[in-house]
C-alpha cells in the first residue's frame, strides 16, 4: 500500500509529476460534479485539494505540467 502513496513534498520525478497532474484532473472533475449537485462543502474541500495540488505542481513540476494544470483549471472554470 505504501507504494501507491506519492510524497507530494518531494515529488521530483517525471512519473510522480504526471501522477499528480492526473490526480488534479480527477479532483477537478469531482469538484465540478459536486458543484452541479449543489454539494457546497464537498465542492469547497475539493477546491482546496485542487489548489494545493496545482500549487505543488507549480513549485515542483516542469513548466509544461504546471501549464497543463493551469489550462485544466481554466477549462473547468469556463465550461462549468
Amino acid at each position: 500500500m505504501d507504494d501507491a502513496v506519492i510524497d507530494v513534498t518531494h515529488a521530483k520525478s517525471e512519473t510522480q509529476l504526471k501522477e499528480l497532474a492526473s490526480l488534479a484532473r480527477l479532483i477537478a472533475f469531482a469538484r465540478e460534479n459536486a458543484k452541479e449537485l449543489n454539494a457546497e462543502f464537498p465542492a469547497h474541500c475539493l477546491e482546496l485539494a485542487l489548489n494545493s495540488l496545482l500549487q505543488d505542481l507549480q513549485n515542483n513540476a516542469a513548466p509544461e505540467i504546471a501549464e497543463e494544470g493551469q489550462r485544466l483549471e481554466a477549462a473547468f472554470a469556463v465550461h462549468h
